[in-house]
């Protein structure tokens, strides 16, 4: 019927439908999921995050529905009705909190994200499974798809996804596992795909999650795909990496983090080739050599150049080095490692290079640079290696984009030109002392135990007077060091020295940053951009000055003073940790 026009409109039972958005006549052009629209006459829509805010364009948030056609509430339900509707802080009336997800498009139509109560957190990032079922099923050749978590022995969780191809016919799991990655983040993309002759489903039709499991045996890690090892060192990694993964009949050619490995196994993996073979790879090298083919070069680095030269621990690091646009020069925080900067480089438009500053110290054989300035000054002369002069685009992280700053400082009093400077989540260094105090080592331990707990979802029991009371600090580290090992946060046979060097860069990188202060009428005024966090997690800490607090509560966290331009802040979801991953780094890349 050419004459009427299709929309997609949204509406729960508690209302009537309170958003539409026109669909064209042209079917191909029709978006896989199309938005919900804007809100109708009379109906109000609001996105808040957890605390009641507004969330910004772009951000995920609940859906809450405000007008006149919201229901009174839930017969015979007080509590329910109390939980659900609730008085409208934005003007007359209630509002009915949905449970729906939700974020606002740049146009100004609403993209809805799938139920609250469906989604899955694995490592910090919120997965709607619907979505991944949705665009599993679009695959031609599947006829149906589910999705679940499953919690290995280890602890570790991961997506899998289970499927019925259509009549049945063999499916390479590989080929699906390509098709998602073109057109989802990484991760949102399952470790594992399991075939099924049918999905079971309960008495009313339902697909019967409860039932879905592994099976018994190994499950194979890319069936058709495997090549078996040619070398003892091949031989090696692919049986360690199935120990890892928990995934048996590892290839060559296999994917570490395409078979689910993260940050945390990637250490567990090179401190335990270490081990077996006195190499100290950096974390760097996995996302370089993520196959056990790869990677066995790197044992033998006197045949590879590329490893010999990461080996070396060099300061400027290639993430991403295609195309001809001017390269973006990021420092990470105050860990000083490149390695969770893999993510952000994977979303840089594939013509812009990209490059990771990396901190001296992290092989334990080096002195941390003494100052911000310092670290500033050697970092330039690493990037006039690649390009010679301005204009240049910097940024960073956290402690790493104070140094970035400093960076612009000095380059733009050197008479080069600075284009932008992309500061991530960190507040200006004014005249106060700004960041951590002087700790002693066992707070810094019972720090360092938080942050691992809020990074990698691990519960670990470290009562903070227990480590205070120990006798020396060499009792602390061993006590810590069997804690991480305990929840497999390390090996067996990390070294006490490992977690000693991490935490020396750590620690002075705090220290200097606490010494780094910066009047605005002394420099000269740089472009600078600001990127926050939506997730407060450190409000608390920062209340405790009330100078910081100030200035944490300026949309600009005060830098506006140092700016050479009006300040652009981009609010991006996450917290100061997972702004830094899929999805919300994809946000952060488009601004660099």
């Amino acid at each position: 019927m050419p004459e009427c026009q299709l929309q997609n409109q949204y509406g729960p039972s508690e209302s009537h439908v309170v958003s539409a958005f026109n669909l064209t006549s042209e079917v191909s052009s029709w978006p896989l999921l199309p938005p919900i629209g804007r809100p109708i006459d009379n109906s109000q829509i609001y996105l808040l995050d957890r605390v009641g805010k507004l969330v910004p364009v772009g951000v995920a948030g609940e859906l809450y529905i405000g007008g006149v056609s919201i229901a009174q509430g839930y017969w015979n339900k007080p509590e329910l009705t109390a939980e659900r509707f609730i008085a409208n802080p934005f003007a007359e009336g209630r509002l009915y909190k949905t449970g729906d997800l939700a974020r606002y498009l740049p146009d100004g139509n609403i993209e809805y994200l799938g139920r609250i109560d469906h989604q899955v957190k694995i490592r910090g990032f919120r997965i709607e499974l619907g979505e991944v079922e949705a665009v599993l099923s679009e695959h031609p050749l599947v006829k149906q798809a589910v999705t679940t978590v499953h919690k290995f022995a280890n602890g570790d969780k991961r997506l899998v996804a289970y499927f019925v191809s259509q009549d049945n016919a063999p499916l390479q799991t590989q080929a699906l596992r390509q098709y998602l990655q073109e057109r989802l983040p990484a991760y949102m993309v399952p470790s594992l795909f399991v075939p099924l002759e049918a999905l079971p489903l309960t008495p009313s039709g339902k697909v019967a999650r409860q039932t879905l499991s592994l099976p018994e045996a190994e499950y194979s890690s890319s069936d058709e795909s495997y090549v078996a090892p040619r070398t003892h060192q091949e031989a090696w990694l692919c049986h360690i990496y199935s120990q890892l993964l928990q995934i048996g009949s590892i290839g060559i050619h296999d994917n570490f983090f395409d078979l689910g490995g993260h940050s945390l196994l990637a250490i567990q993996l090179m401190a335990r080739i270490q081990s077996q073979f006195q190499v100290q790879l950096p974390l760097i090298a996995l996302f370089q050599a993520p196959t056990p083919a790869k990677l066995a070069q790197w044992l033998n680095p006197s045949n590879n150049e590329q490893a010999a030269s990461l080996l070396s621990w060099p300061s400027l690091v290639p993430l991403q080095t295609q195309g001809n646009q001017p390269p973006v020069f990021f420092v990470p925080g105050a860990g000083g490692n490149v390695i969770y900067l893999n993510s952000l480089a994977k979303s840089i438009e594939p013509k812009r290079p990209f490059y990771g500053l990396q901190s001296k110290g992290l092989n334990g054989l080096e002195d941390c640079d003494d100052s911000v300035k310092a670290m500033a000054s050697r970092y330039i002369d690493a990037i006039r290696s690649v390009q010679s002069q301005g204009p240049y685009h910097l940024a960073g992280h956290s402690f790493g984009a104070l140094v970035a700053y400093e960076m612009a400082c000095q380059l733009q009093t050197q008479g080069e030109t600075i284009a932008l400077v992309t500061l991530v989540d960190v507040g200006a260094p004014r005249t106060h002392k700004y960041g951590q105090p002087q700790l002693e080592e066992w707070q810094w331990l019972t720090m360092l135990i938080r942050e691992v707990e809020d990074l990698y979802g691990r519960k670990i029991e470290v009562p903070s007077q227990v480590i205070q009371q120990m006798p020396n600090e060499a009792a602390q580290y061993e006590y810590i060091l069997s804690k991480l090992v305990e929840v497999d946060i390390f090996p067996e046979g990390t070294l006490k020295q490992q977690l000693q060097g991490f935490m020396r860069v750590r620690k002075t990188h705090s220290q200097i940053q606490r010494e780094y202060t910066v009047n605005p009428t002394e420099v000269p005024k740089v472009p600078l951009r600001l990127i926050r966090a939506t997730e407060e997690i450190f409000a608390e800490e920062i209340k405790e000055s009330e100078e910081e607090w100030k200035y944490y509560q300026k949309e600009d966290w005060g830098w506006q003073d140092y700016s050479g331009i009006p300040m652009k802040v981009i609010w991006v979801s996450g917290n100061h940790y997972t702004m830094m991953a899929s999805p919300h780094v994809e946000l952060i890349a488009q601004h660099l």
